[in-house]
């Protein structure tokens, strides 16, 4: 498999999507903010913004990121925020 691929226990049918050009809904590249994060070059915790998936508002996820010890996988932690309650 080339690209980057991910792992969501909350979304087993996307094990294995190539995640390299996969942006949220303003544009933003999450692989990448995920790997700057977690090498120290990028922000600490960075926003993402998707559709909510019950309401299909906009939800805001901060996350951060941090290398595995083989300095090639990356785990990330991060909770959504439901900009209109």
């Amino acid at each position: 498999m080339t690209g980057e691929s991910w792992f969501d226990m909350g979304h087993p049918e996307l094990v294995g999507t190539n995640a390299s050009a996969m942006s949220d809904i303003e544009g933003r590249y999450w692989a990448r903010l995920a790997r700057e994060s977690a090498e120290g070059t990028g922000k600490a915790v960075f926003s993402l913004v998707f559709p909510h998936p019950r309401t299909r508002q906009s939800a805001t996820g901060y996350h951060t990121c941090f290398l595995m010890p083989d300095r090639i996988r990356i785990l990330c932690a991060g909770a959504f925020e439901d900009k209109n309650g």
